[in-house]
């Protein structure tokens, strides 16, 4: 049922049916009332054209077990995640498919504290959902609309973290995918002073991430060569990620935003433990960086729930993933797009350097990242054969290099990360991996042999 980051999906289909969404609802009450919360359930979505029938059905098992729901219309993850902290909602959904195409939808949850719910939680859900567990005899709960409210509220979060921050002068593209950003993240620059130049803001439904926003920042680099503004913001559907495009024309992933930002950290004497905390997938130059400045980089497996459990535990005040999502929890509890990018110009600004001067010394490695269609998932100790070439290449890459292959949470995907000193040399290892992928009958669903 859950994925790397909540449950994801074709809408009227396995789980996103309407029976089954309010299924899941009513187990989603059942969740709520052991742990003793009865306070409403707010609701936001993007802008795909399935979110009202997953928010509708949702809600019906929601409200069929005594719990209301208001319904905050489009808003990013990281807005739906401050507000449910700021006014004590039992729970945060969020109806996204993230980076996914239109065609797809999905549900994040956001507990009271506005942060992921944990492994163990989503697992207790998932066993309620089984057994058809809901709540009786508690009454009906209510639906309640208040999208601008919403809006306004978390507007008013990002002007007093940057109370203080001018950034007259400047002139920010932003390419919002047609996504939940398309309103609050041209507005939240502009209150600032910068003069915004927007794309990407006519959502119909299905054109969300469509040849744009933070997996395709291409787009806004063709748009910032001709437009000659000072820096250019990709963000994705839900806006919980941000991909920087440089007026170099320099693609600026999250490992690039960590660099910065550890280091601006540190000199205002904010990087507690001197330690950042990110993923298996980060560069290797990333972590060379940050040694050479005194900061220790700490890994954790893909997925920011990850990410912020090893920042709370170890005092951690910055960690992200190398996708751009990005979690600084001097404000907030999760990943926040707008939140990110306007922190980097608070770096732009206060330092008064170029994004090239402030990644002097940051030298990533080549990386090779290729994703492979797969019919079944299973564990990859079993696959004798691939394990077998993956140590053939592992041989290859030496010391210097690393080889990571994990199945995408989200997607029938088994994704291969290569790194290493020869972008060559990773290209014709990843032909390798792929043939042995593709000859895998465990992996094709064609039996173990």
């Amino acid at each position: 049922m859950f994925g790397t980051d909540g449950i994801r999906g074709y809408p009227n289909q396995g789980y996103f049916s309407p029976e089954k969404l309010v299924r899941l609802g009513r187990a989603l009450c059942h969740f709520l009332r052991e742990r003793g919360l009865d306070q409403p359930v707010l609701l936001g979505k993007d802008t795909r054209e399935s979110g009202d029938m997953l928010a509708s059905s949702l809600s019906a098992g929601l409200t069929s077990g005594g719990f209301s729901v208001v319904w905050g219309g489009v808003l990013p993850s990281g807005a739906v995640a401050y507000l449910s902290r700021k006014n004590d909602f039992s729970l945060g959904v969020v109806i996204s498919a993230s980076h996914n195409s239109g065609e797809y939808n999905g549900i994040k949850l956001f507990s009271a504290q506005g942060k992921k719910l944990k492994v163990e939680e989503e697992r207790q859900i998932k066993r309620f959902y089984e057994e058809g567990r809901g709540v009786e005899g508690k009454g009906m709960g209510r639906i309640e609309i208040s999208s601008s409210h919403f809006q306004a509220e978390y507007l008013q979060f990002l002007e007093e973290v940057f109370s203080g921050l001018s950034l007259t002068g400047f002139k920010v593209l932003l390419d919002c995918a047609h996504g939940a950003c398309f309103q609050v993240a041209p507005e939240a620059f502009r209150r600032l002073g910068a003069y915004v130049d927007a794309y990407n803001v006519l959502p119909n439904g299905r054109n969300i991430n469509q040849g744009c926003g933070a997996t395709s920042p291409s787009f806004a680099l063709e748009r910032l060569q001709a437009t000659e503004a000072d820096i250019a913001f990709s963000f994705d559907g839900d806006g919980d990620r941000v991909i920087v495009i440089a007026p170099t024309g320099k693609v600026l992933d999250g490992d690039h935003l960590l660099a910065i930002l550890a280091l601006f950290y540190q000199r205002n004497g904010w990087l507690s433990s001197s330690r950042v905390v990110s993923t298996v997938m980060s560069n290797v130059g990333l972590e060379r960086f940050l040694e050479q400045k005194g900061i220790q980089l700490e890994r954790t497996e893909v997925g920011d729930r990850w990410v912020l459990e090893a920042m709370e535990a170890g005092g951690v005040v910055l960690g992200g993933e190398q996708s751009g999502h990005i979690i600084l929890r001097r404000y907030h509890s999760t990943g926040d797009g707008i939140l990110t990018a306007l922190e980097l110009m608070r770096v732009l600004v206060e330092t008064g350097l170029s994004l090239e001067e402030l990644l002097e010394g940051f030298r990533p490695y080549p990386q090779y990242l290729k994703s492979f269609s797969v019919s079944c998932k299973p564990p990859l100790e079993e696959l004798t054969s691939l394990r077998e070439i993956c140590e053939e290449v592992r041989n290859r890459l030496g010391s210097e290099g690393r080889i990571l292959l994990r199945y995408s949470g989200t997607e029938p995907l088994l994704r291969v990360m290569l790194e290493g000193e020869s972008v060559s040399l990773l290209k014709e290892l990843m032909e390798r991996i792929g043939e042995g992928i593709e000859a895998s009958s465990q992996l094709q669903g064609l039996g173990a042999g």
